[in-house]
C-alpha cells in the first residue's frame, strides 16, 4: 500500500520497534548464553551431577 502511494509511514516509528525488537532479542540471547554456562558449571538446579 505504501508503495503505490495508499498508505504512508513514518519511519520514526519503526526505527524505535526494531531497535526494541533488537535490543530484547540480544538480552534474552546474552541470558540464555549465561544460563547455559552456569549450568554447565553446575551452578544451576537441574544439575545432573556428571
Amino acid at each position: 500500500m505504501v508503495k503505490f502511494g495508499l498508505a504512508s509511514i513514518k519511519l520514526d516509528d519503526t526505527n524505535w520497534d526494531i531497535l526494541a525488537n533488537t535490543l530484547g532479542a540480544a538480552t534474552v540471547w546474552i541470558g540464555w548464553i549465561i544460563a547455559n554456562f552456569m549450568t554447565k558449571k553446575g551452578r544451576l538446579s537441574g544439575d545432573s551431577g556428571n
